[in-house]
């Protein structure tokens, strides 16, 4: 291989590392709207964004499942979940 076909499999390499960066920016800002339009429209409907923002968080982390816990004093009680 050339220093060209060096520098060639190089620049092929970064563009796709920052499409891959690009993409997952855009999923973010995507899951960000979600949750913020939930908002916006649930004021007084706390579970609604409680359950946008657990389906948020296991699209944006690629899991199977997440949960979200509210504290009273000592105890944990499930406020939502997504997957389970």
């Amino acid at each position: 291989m050339t220093d060209l076909d060096h520098r060639t499999v190089d620049l092929e390499r970064e563009m796709m590392e920052l499409r891959r960066q690009l993409e997952q920016s855009h999923a973010r800002e995507r899951a960000v709207a979600e949750v913020l339009e939930v908002i916006s429209r649930s004021t007084s409907d706390l579970q609604a964004v409680l359950d946008t923002v657990v389906r948020s968080a296991v699209q944006m982390c690629h899991a199977d499942q997440a949960f979200i816990f509210r504290r009273d004093d000592e105890v944990y009680w499930l406020a939502a979940n997504y997957g389970f």
